[in-house]
């Protein structure tokens, strides 16, 4: 199983200098996820991604969302802190029977 953590910002890849001045933190962009998919070793047919995202970027969201759905694998997703906005859309990359949230997550839809 491969676990992917999607624990900050989702910012296109040239705004993550910028954040990382700014805030302190770099974001996670959809080279990230790509790269993540890239890793993947061959006969690994499952993705747990694990979120704590107050969203950001809605054209890397729907790009990330694509890449993980292209992959044919079998995606489970946990709220495992705060889930917001493009962080929600993320979410349901993976199939609703899939999704779950920790006890004391919240989920913000907008």
């Amino acid at each position: 199983m491969a676990v992917l953590r999607i624990h900050d910002s989702i910012v296109a890849e040239e705004d993550k200098l910028t954040l990382l001045f700014t805030s302190g933190t770099s974001g996670i962009s959809f080279q990230d996820i790509d790269a993540f998919v890239s890793s993947i070793p061959d006969g690994d047919n499952v993705i747990d991604m694990r979120l704590h995202c107050m969203g950001g970027s809605l054209s890397e969201g729907w790009a990330m969302v694509d890449k993980l759905r292209s992959t044919g694998k079998e995606i489970h997703a946990t709220i495992e802190g705060r889930c917001a906005s493009m962080g929600t859309v993320l979410l349901c990359a993976a199939p609703k029977e899939n999704r779950k949230a920790s006890p004391h997550s919240q989920m913000l839809i907008h």
